[in-house]
């Protein structure tokens, strides 16, 4: 299956990788980025 880079774009404006990620794990901010144990 290959994404186009169109979809992709749509994909990152709609949603945030932390808001995504934090879904499963707990994701705390790290100055002005984000940071998680990995599963």
């Amino acid at each position: 299956m290959s994404l186009t880079p169109q979809w992709l774009d749509e994909l990152r404006s709609r949603v945030t990788l932390s808001t995504l990620i934090g879904r499963t794990v707990k994701v705390t901010r790290a100055g002005r980025e984000y940071k998680a144990c990995c599963p």
